[in-house]
Parts: structure tokens; sequence; C-alpha cells
């Protein structure tokens, strides 16, 4: 089920890129983005292409690697790609 935009703006106000934002920013940025779903095994981004989005993880886990190597996990409330919206 989609997330409100009153959830989206709580999620975002968790991360510190945003911490600065007014609630009218924040809910801007809410309406502004959108959801998705990866199946298994989908690359959501590849080292050394530029990235288009930022992530906050709703459900589920995903793997960092950097050259193949594991880095990290990450789970719901973690976020990555903000250098790709700066």
């Amino acid at each position: 089920m989609p997330l409100s935009k009153n959830e989206k703006v709580e999620l975002l106000k968790r991360i510190p890129l945003f911490e600065g934002c007014t609630k009218a920013e924040l809910i801007e940025v809410a309406i502004s983005t959108d959801e998705r779903e990866a199946p298994e095994g989908h690359k959501l981004t590849e080292q050394g292409k530029r990235g288009r989005e930022f992530f906050i993880l709703v459900k589920g886990a995903v793997g960092v690697r950097r050259s193949g190597r594991k880095l990290a996990d990450l789970g719901p409330g973690d976020w990555f790609g903000e250098i790709a919206i700066l």
C-alpha cells in the first residue's frame, strides 16, 4: 500500500539532509517522491554510473558493494543516494 504524504514527511524528517527544512518544504519534497518496489537481486544503482535518485528504504534490505566487495547491509529507515540530488 502506498505511503501517505504524512508518512513520507515523517521519513524525510529523520534524514539529516532535510533537518533544516520546514514542514511546508518537507511536504513539497514528499509530494514529489515516487515509491517503487524492486525484486530481490535488482540493482538500484551501480558503482561508476551517475546517480539520479535518493533512496529511503521503507521495507526490506539492500547490500552495498564496491568493486564486488560487500561493505554494508541497509534496512528500513536507512537511506543512500544523497549526492545525486545535491
